[in-house]
């Protein structure tokens, strides 16, 4: 019985996951996100969640996802940290330092701090809005670099 019972959850948990990478229109997104709260330490959907925040432009889809990720803040932030690392495309990069922000995670600074150094201007200002987390000398340094570069 028990077996039947996982394997129907399994359906349901795959049947999310398709129809949320299939790019729906932002309200079923949002619905599904929900619903897929209980799966969240399953297989790969805290990655597919993560990268759902990041890659999102709807502000209303990654605060859903943003809201169920919550619940794991350390291996959520710890996604976001590796994609926000240098070497990734810059895109990726600022979404996933908007999400650290949105995370309210003070365990980045590394990555902060090189985000406020990046060539873009979009990584620049994503890491920016993580530096009121960090109450020390470096991120007030780097922060004051950034805005002064951003006089220039």
């Amino acid at each position: 019985m028990g077996d039947c019972l996982g394997k129907a959850m399994m359906k349901v948990y795959c049947e999310l996951l398709h129809r949320l990478l299939a790019g729906e229109d932002e309200s079923t997104q949002i619905d599904i996100l929900g619903q897929l709260a209980p799966f969240i330490t399953e297989g790969c959907v805290m990655e597919i969640l993560c990268r759902i925040a990041i890659e999102t432009e709807s502000h209303c889809v990654r605060e859903a996802a943003i809201k169920r990720l919550k619940f794991h803040p350390v291996k959520a932030n710890c996604c976001f940290i590796n994609h926000a690392r240098p070497g990734e495309n810059p895109m990726v990069r600022r979404g996933a330092l908007i999400c650290l922000a949105l995370m309210g995670c003070t365990t980045a600074k590394e990555v902060i701090l090189k985000g406020l150094q990046a060539r873009s201007f979009a990584v620049r200002l994503a890491a920016s809005l993580n530096t009121g987390l960090y109450y020390d000398r470096d991120a007030l340094d780097a922060f004051e670099h950034f805005r002064e570069f951003k006089k220039k």
